[in-house]
C-alpha cells in the first residue's frame, strides 16, 4: 500500500455494537399536598431540585415539604428562569453548574418541576451533567404533562432557532399531579388543549370526542382534575407513549406527532415569542387541516368540526403571520431538513387518521396560498388574547 489512505476492501477492526434500553415509568402523584410521591421516585439518592420561579412562588410550601422529606439543603433547590429567550444552552450550563458546586454524584437525579420549557432544559442537563445522570419530570402545566413530560427528547433555542440544540434522554419517571392545574392561567391551559387536539386530530378520534363531551372543564379552575379531565390527560399521555414507543429515537421520520409541528416553530419566532408554542400549534393545525381538505383527503366537514371545537376553547384558528407565505414555506424547508431532507408531512384523512406527504416539492406555493385563504376565512381572534 502506498500513502496514507486506506485501501478501498479495508475491513473494520471490529464493530462496536452499542444499545440501550429504556423506559419511563408515568404515574400519578399527589405532588402538591404529599412528598410521598417524590420520595418514592427519589429512592434515597442524592437530588437537585429545579423549578420555575412561577413553582417556586405558588408552591412554596410543597416544595419544602419536597426538600425535607427528602433531607436536602435549602440550596439543592435551584429556580432557573423560563420563557422561550431563556431556553437556552447558558441556562443548562447554570444546572450543570449548580450540580457540581453541590457535588451530586454519578448516582444522583435532578427532579425537574415545572413547564414545558424548565423540564427540557432539565433533560438536556440531566444528560450533560458528568455524561449523564437521571432526571424525574414533574410537569406543572398542561401542556408539559401530556408533551414534555412524557417525551424522550430535550431541547433549547440557539442562533435564533427554537429547539435546535438538543438530544434523546427519557427520564426515569414523569409524575403527574392535575392540582397543579387550579392555578394556571386560561392562556397556558389553551396551550395544553391545542396539543390535546393536535393528537386527537392526528391519531385518536375517541380523544377527539373526549374533547367535545368534557373539555370545557379545563376552562373551569375548579374542575381540573375531576375524573373527566383525568380522562383526556391520561388518554393523552397514553397516545404520546404509543406512538414513541414503537419509534422511540425517530429512525422513522413518519411521525404522527410531528403533526401542529412543521411551522409553529417559525411562527413563534416570527412573532417574537409572542405566539405561545400551544397557539402556534394551533395554527399549524388548521393550515395543514386546510390543506388535506384541498387535496381532497379530508372531508370538509371534519375540516369545521376541527375548526369549531378550537375556536370553542378560545384557540386562534388564524393570525396574521399565516398571511405571509415565505414564512410558511421558510418553515417547510427547515422541516424537511430536520426530518432527513424529505418532507415527511403528516396530514389528517379524518379525525384520528393521518397520512404523509414525503417530497417537499409535493406541497407548492399555490396549494399553500389556497389553504391560508381557506383557514382566512375561518378567523377568529378571541376578545382580550394575548398571543401576539
Amino acid at each position: 500500500m502506498t500513502g496514507s489512505g486506506l485501501a478501498k476492501d479495508s475491513a473494520p477492526i471490529t464493530v462496536l455494537r452499542a444499545t440501550r434500553e429504556t423506559s419511563t415509568e408515568i404515574r400519578r402523584a399527589a405532588v402538591v399536598s404529599d412528598a410521598t410521591g417524590v420520595v418514592a421516585a427519589v429512592r434515597g439518592r442524592p437530588a437537585l431540585i429545579v423549578v420555575s420561579p412561577t413553582v417556586n412562588r405558588l408552591y412554596a410550601a410543597a416544595i419544602g415539604e419536597i426538600r425535607s422529606a427528602l433531607g436536602l439543603a435549602a440550596a439543592d433547590v435551584m429556580v432557573v428562569p423560563t420563557g422561550e429567550h431563556a431556553k437556552s444552552l447558558a441556562s443548562v450550563e447554570r444546572i450543570v453548574n449548580v450540580a457540581g458546586e453541590r457535588g451530586l454524584a454519578r448516582d444522583g437525579v435532578i427532579v425537574g418541576i415545572g413547564g414545558g420549557i424548565l423540564l427540557d432544559m432539565v433533560g438536556l442537563a440531566a444528560g450533560l451533567f458528568r455524561r449523564g445522570v437521571s432526571h424525574i419530570k414533574i410537569g406543572t402545566t398542561l401542556i408539559a404533562q401530556v408533551d414534555a413530560a412524557v417525551g424522550l427528547k430535550c431541547g433549547v433555542n440557539s442562533g435564533g432557532a427554537k429547539n435546535i440544540a438538543g438530544a434523546f434522554n427519557p427520564p426515569e419517571a414523569t409524575l403527574t399531579d392535575g392540582a397543579f392545574l387550579a392555578t394556571l392561567p386560561p392562556r397556558e391551559i389553551r396551550c395544553g388543549i391545542a396539543e390535546i387536539l393536535k393528537l386527537a386530530v392526528a391519531g385518536d378520534g375517541g380523544l377527539f370526542e373526549l374533547l367535545e363531551q368534557h373539555g370545557a372543564l379545563l376552562l373551569e379552575p375548579g374542575a381540573r382534575d375531576t375524573p373527566e379531565v383525568r380522562a383526556i390527560v391520561d388518554r393523552a399521555i397514553r397516545g404520546m407513549v404509543d406512538e414513541l414507543a414503537s419509534n422511540p429515537f425517530e429512525s422513522d421520520l413518519r411521525r404522527r406527532v410531528d403533526f401542529g409541528h412543521t411551522v409553529s416553530g417559525i411562527f413563534e419566532v416570527e412573532t417574537g415569542h409572542r405566539l405561545a408554542h400551544g397557539e402556534a400549534v394551533a395554527l399549524d393545525v388548521m393550515l395543514f387541516s386546510a390543506v388535506s381538505v384541498l387535496r381532497g383527503s379530508l372531508d370538509r366537514a371534519a375540516y369545521e368540526m376541527i375548526v369549531e371545537l378550537a375556536q370553542r376553547f378560545g384557540l386562534q384558528t388564524w393570525h396574521p403571520v399565516m398571511a405571509d407565505l415565505s414564512v410558511i414555506e421558510r418553515g417547510l424547508d427547515d422541516s424537511a431538513r430536520h426530518r432527513g431532507r424529505k418532507l415527511n408531512l403528516p396530514l389528517p384523512s379524518r379525525i384520528g387518521g393521518t397520512y404523509f406527504v414525503a417530497e417537499r416539492a409535493e406541497i407548492s406555493s399555490e396549494a399553500l396560498r389556497d389553504a391560508v385563504d381557506l383557514v382566512a376565512a375561518t378567523r377568529r381572534v378571541p376578545s382580550g388574547h394575548r398571543g401576539g
